[in-house]
């Protein structure tokens, strides 16, 4: 009896130890399988599961899953390299509650058709509204308003400069000082300081909605949401 009752116990203790120590090596599979799934494609890509307890994994939950991955494509996004965390995470459903990282060297895809560089695209918050960072260069920002000036004007741009907190000073036939703003639509405009003259210089696709715009040192800062919802599925 004392041997069958030895038995038993050694042949549970294996199965936590196996669930302890295994359970999130499986958990990994299953996200990757998801990420698949959501049309996630990268060069290399790496999976990391935890929770604590771990014996939280065989119920389905995970408190973390952390991504990272090189040349990555997320939705319409690519990105050289990248960095989330997704927590309080569904295993079975596919669900996520919230999400933190930051994706770099990304090219953020514009509703005409067109796409933008960004240096990099931070996201933190809850997975379906995730505060949303954009920073570029004032070299890409000269580049989006040359096209927009030359679309209005025929007018080539030189000479641009960027001031806090969101000016911006550029000659296009003659010098022109404006302002940065963000229309209702999510659209990136600069207006003119004086008259009514405004040109469109980016708007997003639907995945990003644009809410802010601020002059950070040679940085052009926007702010938004975006939902990452399906990121896994």
């Amino acid at each position: 009896m004392r041997g069958c009752l030895s038995v038993l116990i050694m042949a549970a203790g294996l199965v936590l130890a196996a669930a302890w120590f295994g359970g999130p090596t499986l958990a990994g599979v299953v996200i990757e399988r998801s990420l698949d799934s959501a049309g996630f494609v990268a060069a290399e890509r790496s999976v990391t599961v935890s929770s604590d307890p771990p014996l939280e994994i065989l119920a389905g939950h995970a408190d973390r899953v952390t991504i990272r991955a090189t040349r990555a494509t997320v939705r319409d996004l690519t990105a050289a390299r990248l960095a989330l965390t997704l927590t309080n995470v569904d295993l079975v459903a596919g669900r996520f509650s919230g999400v933190d990282g930051q994706l770099d060297d990304v090219v953020i895809p514009a509703a005409d058709g067109s796409s933008v560089d960004a240096r990099t695209l931070t996201v933190h918050g809850r997975a379906t509204a995730a505060t949303a960072t954009v920073r570029i260069d004032s070299a890409v920002v000269e580049a989006l308003l040359s096209k927009a000036i030359r679309r209005e004007t025929g007018l080539s741009v030189t000479g641009l400069s960027l001031t806090a907190p969101d000016r911006i000073r550029f000659t296009a036939g003659l010098t022109i000082s404006g302002r940065l703003a963000v229309e209702p639509d999510g659209s990136l405009v600069i207006a003119a300081t004086s008259g009514d003259t405004r040109f469109t210089v980016f708007k997003p696709n639907a995945d990003l909605r644009l809410t802010s715009v601020a002059v950070s040192g040679t940085e052009l800062v926007l702010t938004g949401t975006t939902d990452l919802a399906t990121l896994i599925r």
